[in-house]
């Protein structure tokens, strides 16, 4: 369908995606992405997000615009290790991202990984929906999802 961008972002867990680096401004993103996106301001956020709509991509930014987390969606590929995290089933990437952190916590909505502060979201979870794709894969930088406290 016409505005469909088809893009692969190397997911670099703790680090970026592609050439985009955690801490870098706005306008660097902006000029590195090539691409104007929509901006969108999600509750308790001061710094409006980037939505790239047509590829699937988010770029988020913490209080001082410094771009902290980065999320893929259909129709764009998340590669990490070289495996497209979007293409496989719920399950499958469950596994893949438990061989990555053994530690990971696994919910209702997928996996997240407090060490390399990686997540993938699968809504069907629990359903019969075990062959579902995964419906989104998001790095951020060090600690974006901090480490439950002990009490």
């Amino acid at each position: 369908s016409e505005g469909i961008v088809k893009m692969d972002f190397v997911l670099h867990p703790l680090k970026g995606a592609n050439d985009l680096e955690f801490g870098m401004d706005e306008q660097t993103v902006h000029r590195r992405m090539g691409i104007v996106p929509e901006k969108f301001t999600q509750h308790g956020q001061s710094f409006a997000s980037d939505h790239y709509v047509d590829e699937g991509a988010l770029a988020y930014y913490d209080d001082n615009g410094h771009l902290e987390a980065f999320e893929v969606t259909e129709p764009s590929r998340a590669l990490l290790g070289g495996v497209d995290i979007l293409a496989l089933p719920v399950r499958q990437a469950l596994s893949f991202v438990n061989q990555i952190d053994p530690d990971a916590v696994i919910d209702h909505e997928g996996a997240t990984s407090h060490k390399y502060s990686l997540a993938i979201w699968c809504p069907h979870l629990g359903d019969e929906e075990d062959e579902e794709p995964v419906e989104a894969v998001l790095v951020g930088r060090a600690n974006y999802y901090p480490l439950p406290t002990e009490p």
